[in-house]
Order: C-alpha cells, then sequence, then structure tokens
C-alpha cells in the first residue's frame, strides 16, 4: 500500500469502530456471480442478447432486474454460448449469400426470356432494363447539390493565364513537363 492510500485510509479509518471493511483481506477474492448452470430464463436472455437487445430492454421484457441480465451477459458460460451463436449466424450468412451467388444467373436468364416475350408489358421490360443497366454499373444519372461549385464565375481570364503559366513551371520542376512549345 503507497504511503498516500495508506494516509488516505488514517483519515477516514476510526479503529475504535471496528474492522476497516473498506478493503478487503488478503486472499480473499471478491464475491462475483457467476452463471455455471444455464437455466431457461438464462436462455430467454441470451436469446435476447443475440439480437442485440440492450439490458434495460431485456429486463422489461423479463421482468427482472438490470443487474441479473448483466450478470448473466458477463459469466463465462453465456460469453462462450452468445460466440458459439455469433459464428453459426455468420455461416448461415455465407451459406445464403452462396445460394444467392448459385441462383444469379438462372434469374438473368429468366429476365431476358421476359424480355423478348411479347405478351410482356412495356412497364416490366423497363423495369427489367432498368434494373439490368443499373447492376451493369450504368446507374441513373443523379442530381449534385451544386450551390458552391460555380467558382469559375469569379476567375477571369488573367487569373486563369496565371494559373496556367504556374502549372507549367510547377510540371518542369518536378520534371513532368520536359519539353514545352510555345502558343
Amino acid at each position: 500500500m503507497t504511503a498516500t492510500a495508506a494516509a488516505g485510509r488514517a483519515y477516514y479509518y476510526n479503529p475504535e469502530r471496528g474492522p476497516d471493511r473498506r478493503v478487503r483481506p488478503e486472499g480473499v477474492r471478491s464475491k462475483t456471480w457467476k452463471c455455471t448452470n444455464v437455466q431457461a430464463i438464462h436462455h430467454e436472455i441470451v436469446r435476447l442478447l443475440h439480437k442485440c437487445y440492450s439490458n434495460r430492454h431485456i429486463a422489461q421484457e423479463l421482468n427482472i432486474s438490470e443487474q441479473m441480465v448483466s450478470n448473466v451477459k458477463n459469466s463465462p458460460a453465456v460469453k462462450t454460448k452468445l460466440k458459439i451463436l455469433e459464428k453459426a449466424s455468420d455461416a448461415e450468412t455465407v451459406d445464403v449469400r452462396k445460394m444467392i451467388l448459385e441462383k444469379a444467373a438462372g434469374c438473368v436468364t429468366v429476365m431476358h426470356e421476359l424480355m423478348d416475350k411479347a405478351e410482356t408489358t412495356p412497364a416490366l421490360k423497363v423495369r427489367i432494363a432498368m434494373d439490368q443497366l443499373d447492376r451493369a454499373g450504368f446507374a441513373p444519372v443523379r442530381q449534385i447539390e451544386s450551390k458552391n461549385l460555380h467558382a469559375h464565375r469569379f476567375v477571369t481570364e488573367e487569373d486563369i493565364a496565371k494559373m496556367k503559366a504556374r502549372a507549367i513551371e510547377l510540371g518542369v520542376i518536378d520534371g513532368s513537363i520536359i519539353d514545352q512549345e510555345e502558343d
């Protein structure tokens, strides 16, 4: 124990009132609650924790204290169970993605067949075409907010000539311009 801690203890501790209960005796571990056997209520807490509910929400839903939820959440058995559930969810996500990729080629074929059929409505053909273009990287044009993009209105011909001269000067310095032709 440091001198400061000892001095603080002496200041607050009065030996006439009995043993100092603020400090745990050496060799005695702290009393912590650990969930070793997972019971029905614990399963329900784990299920809600896996769904990412907050301690407060779980406590209200199950009519228990937030402290109990916290204790269960921090117990080694429940932490292990949550890790297992997370890994299982990750594996399911990978499986779903694999299934989607396997079906993608067939979906494109169906869309092409629909496009070629005479009885397909023009509206459906347009939706299919737009969807195909979007997936191919040709997304629709989006309007860009351009309130502050009109600085060119304040740049004069003289400013542009100075910028060109400076660009040529810098290009010669860094070696990107080797031979310059006059206009």
